[in-house]
């Protein structure tokens, strides 16, 4: 998942190695299963998230 994350944070911006360390610090791996929720109805999240692999379904 950091490889991922990584390769897509330099294809948008250009970032010393020390700077990504401090940026993957941020983030942390979490593994659904399927049809398994993110967010129920009504919640709200402060966090971002970056899905390495999978499909993400919102619904409104």
């Amino acid at each position: 998942m950091y490889e991922q994350l990584t390769a897509y944070i330099n294809s948008k911006i250009s970032v010393s190695d020390e700077e990504m360390d401090t940026i993957l610090s941020f983030f942390k791996p979490v593994q659904l299963g399927k049809n398994e929720l993110l967010l129920a109805h009504g919640q709200s999240s402060q966090r971002t998230y970056f899905v390495g692999s999978g499909c993400l379904r919102i619904f409104l």
